[in-house]
């Protein structure tokens, strides 16, 4: 397996501003699972932030509503965001 070193100094640039930014993003949030409970079994969801708006997210075949992260953390601080799984 060959080490590429050269690509190093191209990826520092876009690398670096991350690290600077990484404090705005949330690092001990996690979500909390909640169920609806129905006769044929469970559907599972998460809600986070609070307001007046509600987001419902609806993943589609072979999603997750963990794949929603990123949209969820944006709306949360607009009203409360319900992602289904």
């Amino acid at each position: 397996m060959k080490v590429h070193y050269h690509y190093f100094p191209i990826l520092l640039p876009i690398l670096f501003p991350l690290c600077l930014w990484a404090d705005d993003f949330p690092k001990n949030e996690k979500p909390i699972t909640s169920y609806f409970v129905l006769e044929e079994g469970k559907i599972a969801y998460t809600k986070s932030g609070s307001g007046k708006q509600n987001f419902i997210l609806l993943p589609g075949i072979g999603d997750r509503k963990e794949s929603y992260s990123d949209l969820v953390h944006l709306l949360k601080n607009d009203g409360n965001v319900y992602a289904f799984d």
